[in-house]
């Protein structure tokens, strides 16, 4: 679980926080989650949830 894993970091190292959790995941077959405002993180998830007015949207 990781809540803001980028928010303090450079590009380049928010890209490497991002992949290591991603190789885990696919590698043990266990689940990550991730709470952020970043979207960039959008793009290395397989599902994203939004909680939005105290709702949960998403597939």
């Amino acid at each position: 679980m990781a809540d803001e894993p980028t928010r303090q970091l450079d590009a380049e190292t928010g890209h490497a926080v991002t992949e290591l959790p991603r190789a885990v995941v696919r590698s043990e077959w266990v689940t990550a989650l991730a709470a952020t405002h970043d979207a960039t993180l959008l793009d290395v998830a397989d599902r994203v949830l939004e909680l939005r007015d105290g709702e949960m949207t998403g597939p």
